[in-house]
């Protein structure tokens, strides 16, 4: 009985963070708290987008399309870091770092593989060919762009040194 109403409470937070979107974010603490001052974070496309993926793919749709709209500043942040394609935020609200401490902000380099993951995860279940054509690939070509493995910057040949 504990566990049925756990797994309840956590159902309602998820069901109240995505109906204060409005076709934005789904953003941390959803209306439960004024914590985090309605800031969007990566988790969502970790732990919220792939639940909603399985029950409420609409939902799913506009969030990782609040990402797509976040695309141009996320291109802005990976050249004033030296890098290739996007690199998306840690915390935001309009698409630039909005944490406090900068150190932490800019670290954070994993959150483009929890947005590819996503998109990723999300074409693949809802076979959402126009999601992919229109803003995912966009997503997905960015992100790897700034994960080159051979850790070249665009335009360079020859062995890495």
């Amino acid at each position: 009985m504990l566990l049925q109403q756990a797994i309840r409470w956590n159902l309602f937070q998820l069901a109240q963070a995505v109906a204060r979107a409005e076709g934005d974010g789904i953003p941390a603490k959803g209306v439960t708290a004024q914590g985090y001052g309605g800031q969007y974070f990566w988790d969502t496309e970790i732990y919220v987008v792939p639940f909603f993926v399985y029950t409420s793919p609409l939902y799913a749709r506009n969030a990782l399309r609040f990402r797509y709209t976040m695309l141009p500043a996320a291109r802005r942040r990976a050249q004033d870091l030296t890098q290739d394609g996007a690199l998306f935020p840690w915390r935001t609200i309009n698409g630039e770092e909005a944490s406090a401490y900068y150190a932490a902000g800019t670290a954070q380099y994993h959150i483009d593989a929890d947005i590819a993951f996503a998109v990723s995860k999300y074409v693949n279940t809802t076979g959402d060919e126009e999601f992919m054509a229109r803003e995912g690939v966009d997503i997905l070509v960015e992100t790897a762009r700034m994960a080159r493995p051979d850790g070249r910057r665009g335009g360079e040949v020859g062995p890495r040194r």
